[in-house]
């Protein structure tokens, strides 16, 4: 019992710095060329990758044309 919850505090902890370090990057990103951060996921599907969450297709190209705009 123990020992679990060692892994599981680890794994919170590595849980947080992780998304801590992200949400700097992307201000760092954001700050320095103006525009949105996005994660396209994909997953294998037999032999070929699909977009998992294929509605960032969208905002991202959104995200392209106001940058564009500027």
């Amino acid at each position: 019992m123990e020992i679990w919850n060692l892994i599981i505090n680890i794994s919170r902890n590595f849980y947080q710095n992780e998304l801590e370090f992200q949400k700097r990057t992307h201000k760092k990103f954001t700050d320095k060329y103006g525009g949105k951060v996005f994660y396209i996921i994909s997953v294998k599907e037999g032999k070929k990758k699909i977009i998992h969450n294929p509605e960032v297709i969208d905002e991202l190209k959104e995200e392209i044309k106001r940058l564009q705009q500027n």
